[in-house]
């Protein structure tokens, strides 16, 4: 059989499992026991004879036949009945799955009908679906993990049960009625075991850590507690011996969690780190500082970037980014968490970076520095006459749109989404608000976000070619560290579990962060560190050409 064939079968069956849930459902709401009982066994017995295989089909005692086998005629005859085999056991295994998951699902929906009107009728199609449900703590665990992802739901359309054409909103619990279930079957398999057996632990499995989480307000420690307080309402499934199960309930699901916490702790120290995942991390962080950095794009576009970064100045020029501990689930395959933009957030911080060291520089380095109380365009125009700059732009920091207003609502100023807006050396980039005209010249103008308050509501009248260098070298301070350089950016994620120096040093040093984890040197070891940095600097090239105007807020009074 091949595996298209395997699948046509598999969703051909999955269909029909699907008319079967939904008759059955249709007869238990009715109350009619007899439908639902002839349903449901005409639903048990479908495709049998696909999980009922005969020994000969057994892949298990195929596979311990190969190992005996000389003749490579009779290999290949063995390998084709063997693959076929697996092949069927597969399906086999997905119309299992898909019938616990209904069973469960139905025999949910009932009990809750049963808890609100508590009618004969209800309780006998609970008590007959129950009998088809896993006797045993795991396996039950299994299947409510099963019917508790939201794949599940949307594959067998439990949600729909709760939907009635009455033409108002219903809201739909899609938590509640599995996990009622599972608690009141655990607590009375967790009875009939008696206290001569000794507890069986549950299964532990990352699916089953919220749900099993004590503050998960809709998870399963909040059902077991919901069926302590409502015992009135609960006693009508469970007897006094089942919810004196309760604690033991509560322990048990508090190990299992407990339990998946420490396997995902030693799998998050043990894995190594992706390369594809560091390889991934790496060109996010470098497109990202492109992409967000619009005073770099500002810097091209002008001319006054200048790629040095065949140049290694070393220590001489400080090295700007990130030296810090990080989540290594961000960098192994096949964590439970997604760290999707993990490196576009570094790549954001760097760009921000640029911005900020940029504004304080330009800022800084002006030849000349007024202060601005009220008509700032005409003050803008009065020192634009003054300088004779031939190629001028305007930068600015204005904070708000009432800072900004006095030129954006100025005649002079036309914006540059208006037809009007004459085409620039900045048109397109980000930040171009568009131009002043001044003296018969179309002056650009360009915001810049300003984090730190003394860069704030700043306006800089410059002729940047003449003004400020950018030099861009290369972010490698010793030999050997090429190999961790992507374009302008030295990127390095180092395994704390690995890298012993790294973490030996981290302990000696003992830093305050460090010092209240408890188990410091597994802390360490389920980290990393991220070194993320770039050499730049600004040069002033003639201040002269600079006019730097702070301007003082209308509404406060002061420098925003």
């Amino acid at each position: 059989m091949t595996k298209k064939t395997a699948d046509d079968i598999r969703d051909y069956a999955m269909q029909g499992f699907r008319v079967y849930q939904d008759l059955i459902h249709a007869a238990g709401t009715r109350r009619d026991l007899e439908s639902v009982r002839f349903t449901f066994d005409a639903f048990n017995g479908s495709f049998e004879r696909f999980l009922e295989r005969p020994a000969a089909d057994n892949a298990a005692i195929l596979a311990l036949q190969m190992e005996g086998v000389d003749s490579d005629e009779e290999r290949a005859v063995l390998q084709g009945r063997l693959a076929t085999a697996r092949t069927l056991q597969a399906v086999a295994d997905s119309f299992n799955a898909a019938k616990r998951q209904i069973a469960f699902m139905l025999t949910a929906k009932f009990l809750e009908q049963l808890l609100q009107d508590d009618d004969p009728a209800s309780r006998d199609i609970y008590e007959f679906l129950t009998r088809h449900l896993p006797q045993g703590l795991a396996e039950l665990t299994h299947t409510f993990k099963s019917v508790s992802d939201r794949d599940a739901d949307d594959d067998w359309g439990w949600h729909w049960w709760d939907f009635n054409p009455d033409g108002r909103v219903h809201n739909v619990d899609s938590t509640s009625r599995p996990n009622r279930l599972f608690v009141v079957r655990s607590l009375q398999i967790l009875a009939d075991l008696g206290e001569q057996v000794a507890l069986p632990a549950l299964p532990h499995d990352e699916d089953l850590v919220w749900l099993f989480d004590e503050n998960n307000g809709t998870g399963v420690p909040a059902m077991v507690k919901d069926v302590q307080a409502q015992w009135d309402k609960y006693s009508k499934v469970l007897s006094t011996a089942a919810l004196a199960q309760a604690d033991q309930l509560l322990g048990l699901l508090a190990e299992s969690k407990k339990a998946q916490e420490a396997e995902r702790e030693k799998r998050l120290i043990e894995s190594p780190l992706s390369p594809q995942k560091v390889a991934a991390f790496k060109e996010n962080v470098v497109s990202a500082v492109q992409k967000e950095s619009n005073v770099r794009a500002l810097a091209s576009r002008l001319g006054i970037y200048c790629d040095r970064t065949s140049e290694r100045p070393g220590k001489d020029v400080p090295s700007w980014g990130y030296n810090q501990l990080d989540d290594k689930g961000a960098f192994i395959d096949d964590w439970h968490v997604s760290f999707s933009g993990w490196g576009e957030a570094y790549g954001r911080g760097m760009a921000q970076t640029e911005q900020q060291r940029f504004l304080g520089d330009i800022v800084k380095g002006a030849g000349l520095n007024a202060t601005v109380k009220g008509g700032i365009v005409s003050t803008i125009e009065k020192h634009f006459k003054a300088s004779h700059f031939e190629k001028p732009i305007i930068l600015h920091s204005l904070t708000h749109t009432f800072e900004f207003s006095e030129i954006g609502q100025n005649k002079l100023f036309v914006p540059k989404y208006s037809a009007e807006c004459p085409r620039t050396i900045l048109t397109g980039l980000d930040g171009y608000s568009g131009v002043l005209r001044l003296g018969g010249a179309d002056v650009p103008v360009f915001s810049i976000f300003a984090q730190a308050a003394e860069l704030r509501n700043k306006v800089i009248i410059a002729e940047m070619q003449k003004y400020i260098r950018w030099n861009q070298f290369s972010p490698a301070d010793e030999n050997g560290e090429d190999g961790d350089i992507l374009d302008f950016v030295y990127i390095k994620v180092a395994d704390l579990n690995a890298d012993n120096v790294r973490r030996e040093k981290l302990l000696t040093d003992n830093p305050a962060w460090l010092h209240e984890k408890a188990d410091k040197e597994g802390f360490l070891r389920a980290h990393t560190v991220v070194n993320v940095y770039e050499k730049l600097s600004f040069e002033i090239a003639n201040a002269n050409s600079a006019i730097c105007l702070s301007v003082v807020s209308k509404r406060r009074g002061e420098l925003e």
